[in-house]
């Protein structure tokens, strides 16, 4: 059945419902088939989860019997939910359809504000084991988008946790945001909705975990008490971290992007499928992982023991980064830009796009890789120097090394080295094209250079 068909046995089986009240139900179910459609199922797939139309359609009609304005109305104060009678090292939380707010409390007592609707919700709070499980249902789950949140307008639970309390908060809902500041000295925390934003600022735990769907993720100013790990995951929805402090951070998305900055941690991996990377100003004692594909990456002021990047169709960009160990940047059809990198060795690679590299020192090396694209570079310094591409010219200015290859083909390798051309034993080897550089070797001689190319010309000329 397509969605067409299924919308019009729907709404033609509601038959009481005014002309605009079916458009706002149509409006709603088309909306929740986008939404298949965009995670991968087929619009039939889609329109087999709703079940039989007919059937839908008297479940509506029996559970929204009472018309909305005959509803009893909730009162707009909030109301205080004590806490349970015994103790309790942790808190469970799940609602659904409602936006939950997360905040310190002075006072010594653990409370939960929320005003109950008595036509929509139903609460059900329990201490077992030292865990406080509360739980927010809606009674009429058919069509609760359609009037229980129209009727609700902005319903909010209030978690207000006590500077006293040291243990876990496990904070779930659905179709709405979760926000969470300033909570200080917890285990654990995580955070999970769908189809909301996670949002949670100036917030102190041993291991955060948040999670949600078709949303963003916005994280400021979290931190760990000894170490701890962060975990950030959505799809479809933009991911932001400012300010994190904590021994592993891993942020994955898919289909949006990934900004970071002022990042303090041991490890850090940031992955997204479709969606740009930004990274700035991150102090990490091991290894940098960042991954995209289809979208750019950019980074500036990276430190870190391994810098490894990595995307394709997606330009590279790197400024100011310093590894102890390695640097790899890796991309394809797409160019690859950096400036002032320092590591033990420096790998960039793509193919079908260009590579500039200016003022990069590497102890043990620099290996610069491309296809059907020019290579240009200025003041690199290493061991060694190895650069290559085809069918593009190769450009270098003020390298310094005791061992360079320059190689492409159908294309030009010009520009200037630092050091005495006598010191080295070269190779120049062209076809159809004129070469500056001599074919000589002689046994004391413990620097190389080699330029090889076809169809272009070699002039490369050494300076002290």
């Amino acid at each position: 059945m397509t969605k067409e068909e299924y919308l019009k046995a729907f709404l033609e089986a509601l038959e009481t419902l005014s002309e605009e009240e079916r458009q706002q139900l149509r409006d709603y179910y088309e909306e929740m088939l986008c939404d298949g459609l965009e995670q991968g199922l087929t619009e039939e797939e889609c329109v087999a989860r709703f079940g039989d139309p007919v059937k839908a359609a008297a479940q509506f009609q029996e559970e929204y019997a009472q018309e909305p304005d005959q509803v009893q109305p909730a009162t707009s104060s909030l109301m205080p939910l004590k806490q349970p009678e015994g103790k309790f090292h942790t808190l469970n939380l799940a609602a659904e359809s409602l936006r939950i707010e997360v905040e310190p409390r002075q006072e010594s007592d653990f409370r939960i504000a929320f005003t109950p609707d008595p036509n929509l919700d139903i609460i059900e709070s329990e201490e077992r084991d030292g865990v406080w499980f509360f739980r927010h249902k809606l009674k009429k789950r058919l069509a609760h988008m359609f009037f229980g949140i129209r009727r609700r307008g902005e319903s909010v639970i209030t978690v207000q946790v006590p500077d006293s309390f040291n243990g876990t908060l496990l904070i779930q809902t659905s179709n709405a945001k979760i926000h969470c500041a300033s909570i200080q000295n917890l285990p654990r925390i995580s955070l999970v909705s769908s189809n909301g934003g996670v949002e949670a600022e100036n917030t102190g735990s041993e291991d955060f975990y948040c999670k949600t769907c078709n949303a963003h993720i916005r994280l400021t100013g979290l931190h760990a008490l000894t170490g701890g790990k962060l975990e950030a995951v959505t799809s479809n929805g933009k991911i932001q971290g400012d300010g994190l402090h904590y021994q592993q951070i891993s942020c994955e998305t898919g289909n949006a992007g990934i900004n970071l900055s002022q990042i303090s941690c041991e490890t850090l991996k940031a992955q997204t499928g479709n969606g740009r990377v930004d990274a700035r100003d991150c102090a990490v004692s091991g290894g940098i992982s960042l991954v995209s594909s289809n979208a750019p990456v950019a980074v500036e002021g990276l430190r870190g023991k391994h810098i490894t990047i990595t995307t394709s169709n997606g330009r590279v960009e790197a400024q100011n980064c310093a590894a102890a160990n390695s640097i790899s940047l890796v991309s394809s059809n797409a160019p690859v830009a950096v400036e002032h990198l320092q590591g033990e060795c420096i790998t960039i690679a793509t193919n079908d796009g260009r590579i500039d590299a200016h003022d990069c020192t590497a102890a043990n090396g620099i290996s610069l890789v491309s296809s059907n694209a020019p290579i240009t570079v200025e003041h690199l310094q290493g061991e060694r120097i190895a650069i290559s591409t085809n069918d593009g010219g190769v450009t270098v200015h003020d390298l310094s090394s005791g061992h360079i290859s320059l190689q492409t083909s159908n294309a030009s390798i010009t520009g200037t080295v630092r050091g005495d051309i006598r010191e080295y034993a070269t190779q120049g080897k062209t076809s159809n094209g004129s070469c500056n550089i001599p074919n000589l070797r002689y046994p004391d001689q413990q620097k190389e250079f080699s330029a090889v190319t076809s169809n272009g010309k070699i002039h490369v000329d050494f300076q002290p």
